[in-house]
């Protein structure tokens, strides 16, 4: 194709090695005036305005500000189709190119096989969500098979053990009806997250298809450049939508405000692992989670900083992926100057199951979260948490009963649950034992299968 490319700043800067070498790039263009007519790697930067005089098959939007350039050229006579979002563009120079991972026990099972699409696979929750709903499918009879764009190979070779096989096709995300041939051989779909909403939505246009969500309100932001595409694809009577709790259907609604939506809280499997009470006379609170803003470790720490007033005898975890940003360099520089804050970087699923072991109090701190699979994980394993109001979580705690709930960004409440749980260390395990109970209630495999289950039936 001849091509345009829109933006020639860091997103240009790093995806130009990716640009095909089938395409030819006729010109660049840039709202930066102090641009226009000089040449950057040989291509002369154009006024938007001067579009109509180039001859071009493609524009490839290369920004962050994607939304509001292709309002720019749409306004400047552009057809829409002809506008492209570079990662639409760079995936599918990879159209066709698919990699199978099989699980490490393939079994053959009466009832067919079952699909769970989801976005980037990792140590997140969305991904966990994703392994717990195919074990699901799995104990129903199913054989399940996860759909990525792409994953971390850890990660998946980690899964695979628990009889998951895997599919790495990385133009999944906006891949057209004739590259899903594949998907026939799937008696029923699930597609988890947002970000793989337009995905649903082309399924969709010939079979019966869940979407399943899990998203804070930042990640609409990340989506709104496929805004129009998802509020025209939601109202097909092919596509049923779910959310994992009440802040994830509210947000969505808040966006969209087209569809149905009923819950689907995932369910998580018992580990069978002894949990051992901690013994050390220094009490352990964590957070666990990639390190990001929405998170909160900052919150964690100013909690930390007030408890640390007192000279108590108490340790500070922080457990996650630290992204090469300014908030991860924030929390590392903050985390050097404090003596008993560790951070412990990611860990592995089964790491983090025996990390539990090793802490007493799990803090959930984010500024919005919608289910967080780390506090059901504690809470299925007995331990305290302390979670934000604003988490999913938060709607099955009752405090001094099976956990704690502090006001989202109050570092001085969450500093005083976490006071009362070190002048209090006797009560924990009550507490944890309330919260395991908890977890037997609402999260169990057996509850999510039959929920799940229910949902695929409604989707009929």
């Amino acid at each position: 194709m001849e091509i345009l490319i829109f933006g020639t700043g860091k997103l240009y800067q790093k995806y130009k090695a990716v640009i095909s070498k089938d395409d030819s790039v006729i010109a660049l263009l840039d709202n930066n005036q102090e641009l226009w007519g000089k040449k950057i790697d040989g291509k002369t930067v154009c006024r938007p305005a001067d579009v109509s005089k180039l001859h071009y098959e493609k524009i490839v939007l290369m920004s962050n500000y994607a939304c509001e350039m292709r309002k720019q050229l749409m306004e400047l006579g552009c057809k829409k189709d002809t506008i492209i979002h570079y990662t639409e563009y760079i995936d599918a120079q990879t159209i066709g190119e698919m990699n199978v991972f099989l699980s490490e026990n393939v079994t053959r099972s009466s009832k067919g096989k079952c699909l769970v699409i989801s976005t980037t696979l990792g140590y997140n929750g969305g991904s966990l969500a994703a392994v717990y709903a195919a074990c699901a499918m799995k104990e129903s009879g199913f054989q399940p098979v996860i759909a990525a764009p792409e994953g971390n190979p850890l990660f998946i070779n980690e899964m695979r053990r628990k009889g998951i096989s895997f599919i790495i096709y990385k133009n999944l995300s906006h891949a057209k009806q004739n590259e899903l041939g594949w998907m026939q051989d799937f008696r029923h779909i699930v597609v988890n997250t947002l970000q793989m909403s337009c995905c649903a939505i082309e399924i969709a246009k010939n079979r019966r298809v869940i979407l399943w969500l899990h998203e804070a309100l930042n990640f609409y932001d990340v989506m709104r450049y496929w805004e129009d595409k998802i509020k025209e694809g939601i109202i097909s009577q092919n596509l049923k939508i779910y959310a994992v709790s009440p802040i994830a259907r509210d947000n969505f609604i808040k966006n969209y405000s087209l569809k149905e939506i009923n819950l689907l809280p995932y369910g998580i499997p018992k580990e069978p692992i002894n949990i051992k009470r901690h013994k050390s006379e220094r009490i352990i609170f964590a957070i666990a989670g990639y390190i990001s803003k929405q998170k909160g470790q900052d919150i964690f720490l100013d909690a930390a900083d007030i408890i640390n007033q007192r000279e108590a005898a108490v340790d500070f975890w922080i457990v996650g992926k630290k992204p090469e940003n300014d908030f991860g360099r924030l929390i590392e520089n903050r985390v050097k100057k404090l003596r008993n804050v560790q951070m412990i970087g990611e860990l592995s699923h089964d790491k983090m199951i025996q990390f539990y072991n090793q802490i007493d109090v799990l803090v959930v701190a984010s500024r919005e979260d919608m289910l967080p699979i780390v506090a059901t994980e504690a809470m299925m394993l007995g331990k305290v948490c302390i979670v934000s109001n604003i988490s999913g979580t938060a709607d099955y705690i009752q405090d001094y009963r099976n956990g704690f709930v502090f006001q989202k960004e109050n570092p001085d409440e969450l500093a005083q649950n976490m006071l009362w749980c070190m002048e209090n260390f006797d009560k924990l395990e009550k507490i944890g034992e309330q919260a395991a109970v908890t977890y037997e209630e609402n999260f169990s495999m057996e509850i999510f299968r039959n929920n799940l289950e229910e949902a695929i039936n409604n989707s009929l």
